[in-house]
This record gives C-alpha cells, sequence and structure tokens, in this order.
C-alpha cells in the first residue's frame, strides 16, 4: 500500500529538483548563446584590475597570491566578463581546495608558440585524483559537498565560444593547475562583430 503523505513528498522533492534542473539548464544555455563581446581584452590588466579582489578572497584564508604576468602578452579576442568569470572560478576553486591549510596559488601568463596567450592559474593544493581528474570538467561532476559540478564545465565552455582551450593537470599531493588558452587578435584573425 502506497503512503499518500510519503508519495506527497516525494513528488515535491521530484518538482523541486526539476525546477533546480531547469534552472540550471537555462543558464548553461543562456551561458552558450550570450557572447559579451569578442575582445579585444588585454589579459594582463584585467588580472591586475582583479588582483585586489582576488587577494581579499586568499588572504582571508592564509593563502599567498603570486602573479607572474608576461610582458608584451598579445591581446586575446575573448569577452572581458567572461575572462574574469573564468578566472575568479579557477581561483575560488584553488582556494577551496587548499582551505584549512594554506598555500600559494600563482597566475601567470604566456604567450604560446602559435602566437595564443595562455593564462594558468596553479596551486600547491592536495591535487585532483587520477579518477576524478577526467571527470572534473563534466556537468555535474562535483569533489566538493557543495559543489553543483557546474563551475568547471561553464569555463570550459566559455573557452570554447571564443576558439580556446581550458586543460588541468594535476596530481595528488603537488597541487593542480589549469591552463585556458585564448585566441589572440592577429590581421588573420581580426576581431569580429
Amino acid at each position: 500500500m502506497i503512503d499518500p503523505d510519503s508519495l506527497e513528498e516525494d513528488l515535491t522533492v521530484i518538482v523541486d529538483k526539476t525546477v533546480l534542473c531547469k534552472r540550471i539548464f537555462s543558464n548553461m544555455l543562456r551561458v552558450g548563446i550570450e557572447q559579451s563581446g569578442g575582445g579585444p581584452v588585454n589579459v594582463n590588466q584585467l588580472i591586475g584590475d582583479m588582483h585586489d579582489l582576488l587577494t581579499a578572497h586568499t588572504g582571508a584564508r592564509s593563502i599567498e597570491l603570486d602573479l607572474d604576468l608576461s610582458d608584451g602578452l598579445p591581446v586575446s579576442r575573448f569577452s572581458k566578463p567572461h575572462l574574469e568569470h573564468i578566472l575568479w572560478n579557477l581561483v575560488a576553486n584553488a582556494v577551496d581546495a587548499m582551505t584549512g591549510r594554506g598555500g600559494r596559488i600563482r597566475i601567470a601568463t604566456r604567450t604560446a608558440d602559435a602566437g595564443d596567450a595562455v593564462l594558468t592559474v596553479s596551486d600547491d593544493g592536495p591535487g585532483i585524483a587520477p579518477d576524478h581528474l577526467e571527470k572534473v570538467q563534466e556537468p555535474f561532476f562535483s569533489t566538493k559537498s557543495h559543489g553543483n559540478g557546474l563551475g568547471l564545465s561553464i569555463c570550459r565552455s566559455m573557452a570554447w565560444q571564443y576558439g580556446g582551450r581550458l586543460e588541468i593537470e594535476s596530481a595528488l599531493g603537488r597541487g593542480t593547475e589549469v591552463r585556458v588558452t585564448l585566441p589572440t587578435m592577429t590581421p588573420e584573425r581580426p576581431l569580429e562583430r
């Protein structure tokens, strides 16, 4: 015999979770559709503009923030708000991984051999287990008890949207490095409007 009260509670949970999924997918689709411009963006300047905010976030948890910004970095064909979102998410993930133990986060830029700009966020935290590393960019996979598993997948989608890519290397006990390759403005690849 089915208990009507139990059935009602189960249906309420199903409806609530369905509404949550709808909201999450709507946000993911909006990210995929909305392009907040395609540049130009000066990556080093963007990092400098966010430095105080990032330092406040890391310093509150006894985590040092180092910058290693390459001179002469080419201007990128990327959305400034989307790149701010990516940088914040990567630093926040590193902070979450190192909370309670301190450590160091390094934000670096360089020019790739192909001429693209590369933004790297690395930490000396606990690292990511090999069986999790291949899953961390997939939607809804999270190693955090409070995570929804969308942060890195949205960041990866934003990078792809502008012709870039997001790659992660990690080793247990040695930390994690996330590289975002950003297409640059060249005569062969002008700003698209």
